[in-house]
């Protein structure tokens, strides 16, 4: 794709899921991904998933890159939620949970 750095905005390899970063609420993360289907993702409501969920599988649900695109991610840190709802987009399904102790948004580039 077009625009994309030779090179990793932040990091030389990014993380799997977000659980690491737990607590770290606000904190916007800019990482490069390839993306693809295997990975398990819960909720997907706004474009948030629980902190565990696969990074490069959720950019596919969230509409951000497609199977098997490289591509620049922007993820923020959120609190928890109560609930994560099962949805279906992009030929991808997330799992409903319960109440989990972090969550991460994708965000468009020019978002804060």
């Amino acid at each position: 794709g077009l625009g994309i750095p030779a090179e990793p905005l932040f990091r030389s390899s990014y993380p799997s899921t977000m659980s690491q970063f737990i607590g770290r609420n606000g904190v916007v993360f800019i990482f490069r991904v390839k993306a693809h289907k295997e990975g398990s993702i819960w909720g997907g409501r706004d474009n948030i998933y629980t902190s565990d969920s696969e990074i490069a599988t959720a950019a596919i649900h969230a509409g951000v890159l497609k199977a098997g695109e490289t591509g620049i991610v922007k993820l923020k840190m959120l609190p928890g939620l109560k609930s994560y709802s099962e949805i279906t987009r992009n030929g991808l399904t997330s799992h409903s949970f319960d109440s989990w102790d972090g969550s991460y948004q994708f965000l468009k580039m020019e978002e804060q």
